[in-house]
């Protein structure tokens, strides 16, 4: 794996645990905490790893998600 990959894992793996919080985050907080440029950088690489986006994830693995 690619150094800039493992980075791009790593900063979607902070938005996830971001995203499951019971402190729900606006998108563009998440983004900059998890070290995204931009929330469309989030959006994109957060699709293309996780296969869903960051709202669908939120909804299904968030504090008000989870049952």
């Amino acid at each position: 794996m690619a150094p800039y990959e493992w980075l791009v894992r790593e900063r979607v793996a902070i938005a996830r645990d971001l995203l499951e919080t019971s402190t729900p985050l606006p998108m563009s907080r998440i983004a900059e905490l998890a070290g995204f440029g931009s929330e469309e950088s989030l959006r994109r690489h957060f699709r293309h790893i996780a296969l869903t986006s960051p709202q669908a994830y939120r909804k299904k693995f968030g504090a008000q998600g989870a049952v």
